[in-house]
């Protein structure tokens, strides 16, 4: 919240729109920032299971997801939704009048069809309106496709054309560490865990040699690929859903006890899968 404190703060008279990442950590944080910003388009994204630290359960994680309905005014205010995650349509929304959806499936506001990665981006077919428009989005991966359509519902909804949005969506700089392709040592990705696999394959759909890319339910195995590799200058990045980040068998593979014996002088950095 004190960071989108300082963009209100230096919000003025002439200023028309604002956009803001309400962030959410532990119960409270949404209710907190709907408070000060009131937003009159709100939207959510998707409930995973990512930041369960300070709200411990799934349930909890759910009912703090629903703080973004804090003060919303149920006949004027904007809801858009992903028709596609299963854990969003546990909220109570019931009571609001204008709720917009978008996703993959049939009979939503704003569905994605026909997606297909290239090397520079993902492309995909626009279904609005009654009919289909061409967009293009720099960046990779099917949580960007969602990401899209969220965007073009809530500028759609204020009045933009939708041709015109779909225009400036290919013009999108895409944030450094969210889902870059950077070829590492020897050429390997390595995707740990169930969340992480999209990684893996959008860099399979970006047409990456398969024999670069492996998978792994904890770890173990890709530490006796990259094995080869490890040394006293070796810097190692892993990328590991935060469930799998505590498994017994993930803290004693081999890369683990590589850095935490300080055989290298380097480091290892762990970052987990919802940080993308």
């Amino acid at each position: 919240m004190q960071y989108n404190a300082i963009y209100l703060l230096n919000s003025s008279e002439s200023t028309k729109f604002g956009v803001f990442e309400m962030g959410l950590r532990k119960p409270g944080d949404l209710a907190r920032s709907c408070k000060y910003l009131k937003p009159q388009i709100r939207i959510l994204l998707n409930i995973g299971i990512d930041h369960l630290e300070e709200c411990h359960t799934l349930e909890g994680y759910i009912k703090a997801k629903s703080e973004i309905l804090e003060g919303m005014d149920p006949l004027k205010d904007i809801l858009i939704l992903n028709a596609d995650d299963e854990n969003t349509k546990k909220l109570d929304i019931s009571k609001y009048k204008r709720v917009l959806y978008f996703g993959f499936r049939e009979n939503v506001h704003f569905q994605a069809k026909d997606t297909w990665q290239s090397i520079n981006g993902t492309s995909f077919l626009l279904k609005c309106y009654g009919g289909y428009y061409p967009v293009f989005v720099p960046c990779y991966g099917r949580n960007n496709v969602y990401n899209a359509l969220a965007a073009i519902a809530a500028v759609c909804s204020v009045g933009m054309d939708v041709v015109e949005v779909c225009k400036n969506l290919a013009t999108f700089k895409n944030l450094e560490r969210h889902l870059e392709f950077r070829r590492g040592t020897g050429g390997l990705l390595g995707s740990i865990g169930e969340k992480s696999k999209m990684i893996g394959i959008s860099a399979l759909e970006g047409r990456m040699d398969k024999n670069s890319v492996c998978f792994s339910k904890n770890g173990s195995d890709i530490c006796e690929i990259l094995k080869p590799f490890l040394n006293e200058n070796t810097v190692i990045l892993v990328k590991v859903d935060f469930d799998e980040l505590l498994t017994k068998p993930f803290l004693q593979s081999y890369m683990v006890k590589f850095w935490m014996t300080g055989k290298g002088n380097k480091f290892m950095s762990i970052c987990c899968a919802s940080c993308l």
